[in-house]
């Protein structure tokens, strides 16, 4: 044979031997390889009822859930090789990745929690799993393996486990705390509070130790009122009339919460912020008496009265449901009968209104506001400071200063039969002010645990209802939410003078 004959038989070859390495294997149909569609198909063909899950709380104490047990039903259990369960606590990364909370954050708000893991004869089984920290919902899940080599699974979904118990209820001592519902992604004017570059260079030095988080969060409004309660808060006074009102975004975010689990463990009221409302005239008061601003009351108090003021927590004080007016010491006009005429509009509930004017008036011998506060049914701040800046002595020494000017109110309140209702704060740094205002001036009070610790104690000197200043107003830095500077310290302050007077 010659050389290129042979050549061409060793090419031959390579190509046949090429063409049959490239040719698929052959299985029997029992044998076939599982694609990803085969492997789908197999699982979802599986009955819902094979795998049942169910749960319940069996140790609660003071609404914290410790402790739960699992009831596992498996349809044909003999069938089944292996069978496992595992108590998987939810973790939420978007916290960091979406809101920019800190990595070092995390255990902080979300406490570390490891998979649990129980290995399971088949059958009908009961487990309990003890010890939950909490502050997060739980994934339960069941996988087994049948006969066939079929897998198995069933999960369910716990709703939001308290991680604090509920402190709140178990005094006399009734402490609100004001609530802004107003951090919107889709707002462009809050383009500063959603990047955090920007926030710092307004000159704010501390964020929520959460993140720059979005108000309709479900899980962020759980975890604002399991801190909360858990530190003695009963109750939220919730900004309402910015964002367009009703239908607006702060009015939809009530609304959210009032859908959260844990409301029934927490009552809530109106601030009825004027300033988003009524119109103002050129010294920034609000004229009742006019007709566009009457009008726009009892408008606002009709839809109040639809939609919240029949809610079980809606928080009632004396029979009436409370609505705190914001800047009505502001108001001029015929207060007492557009406030006469509210009371109407809103049928069947009785109101109870307090009055922003705590401060300003030392004692509030001025005819103009003696008139106002008849009108209402008690007497507050929305922000101690902010009234009462202007006097030199507040400037001086701010506790002494809310110590006299308590008293004082006291006497007064008392004499004309109406309540007092304390309101302090920790500081007030609005740093944001300076870039709404050119002109704004206003002297800071640098936030102090210390110095809130003495006007809480205060406070509670005056009465058992107290407003211990604004839970999430980080704007004014006035908040008591914990940060990434303090941490809890302000609401742990809270917490220990509440619980030593127990």
């Amino acid at each position: 044979m010659r050389s290129y004959q042979k050549a061409i038989l060793v090419i031959a070859a390579i190509i046949v031997i090429a063409i049959l390495m490239g040719l698929p294997e052959i299985s029997k149909p029992s044998e076939m390889p599982k694609t990803p569609e085969t492997q789908k198909q197999s699982t979802s063909n599986i009955s819902q009822n094979e795998i049942s899950l169910s749960w319940e709380p069996i140790r609660i104490v003071n609404d914290k859930i410790y402790d739960i047990r699992v009831e596992i039903k498996v349809k044909n259990a003999d069938q089944l090789k292996w069978l496992k369960l595992k108590l998987i606590p939810v973790e939420y990364s978007y916290f960091i990745s979406s809101y920019g909370m800190r990595q070092e954050n995390y255990s902080a708000v979300f406490p570390n929690e490891s998979i649990r893991s129980v290995d399971l004869q088949p059958g009908n089984i009961s487990v309990n799993f003890t010890n939950l920290a909490g502050g997060r919902e739980y994934i339960i899940s069941a996988e087994g393996e049948d006969s066939a080599g079929r897998i198995l699974r069933k999960e369910v979904k716990t709703p939001y486990i308290r991680q604090y118990e509920n402190i709140a209820p178990l005094d006399d001592i009734l402490i609100g705390a004001f609530y802004y519902p107003w951090y919107n992604e889709d707002d462009p004017w809050f383009h500063f509070w959603f990047n955090e570059k920007e926030w710092e260079s307004l000159g704010y030095r501390l964020s929520p130790l959460l993140g720059h988080y979005a108000s309709n969060d479900p899980i962020l409004i759980s975890k604002h009122i399991d801190w909360a309660t858990g530190h003695g808060i009963d109750y939220f006074l919730i900004s309402w009339g910015y964002a367009g009102g009703p239908g607006g975004f702060n009015d939809m975010v009530l609304k959210e919460i009032l859908r959260n689990q844990l409301i029934g463990q927490i009552k809530f009221a109106i601030l009825y912020e004027s300033g988003g409302r009524l119109k103002k005239n050129e010294k920034g008061e609000f004229n009742l008496s006019d007709s566009t601003n009457r009008e726009q009351l009892i408008n606002d108090f009709n839809y109040l009265a639809e939609n919240y003021f029949s809610h079980p927590s809606y928080l009632e004080v004396k029979g009436g449901k409370v609505v705190f007016f914001d800047a009505s010491r502001f108001f001029i006009g015929d207060v007492q009968s557009a406030l006469k005429q509210l009371r109407e509009a809103a049928k069947t509930h009785q109101l109870y209104l307090i009055c922003d004017a705590l401060g300003n008036f030392l004692p509030p011998t001025d005819q103009k506001m003696m008139e106002l506060l008849r009108s209402f049914d008690a007497v507050s701040a929305d922000d101690m400071w902010v009234n009462n800046y202007g006097d030199p002595d507040a400037r001086r020494d701010f506790v002494s200063y809310t110590d006299k000017a308590l008293g004082l109110w006291k006497s007064h309140t008392d004499e004309y039969n109406h309540d007092l209702i304390p309101s302090i704060n920790p500081g007030w740094e609005p740093y944001l002010y300076f870039k709404l205002f050119p002109n704004f001036n206003a002297p800071f009070l640098e936030r102090s645990a210390e110095r809130y610790g003495k006007l809480v104690s205060i406070a509670l000197k005056y009465g058992n209802h107290v407003i211990v200043g604004h839970f999430n107003e980080f704007f004014a830095h006035n908040h008591i939410e914990p940060d990434t500077k303090d941490g809890f310290a302000y609401l742990e302050v809270l917490r220990n003078i509440l619980m030593r007077k127990n």
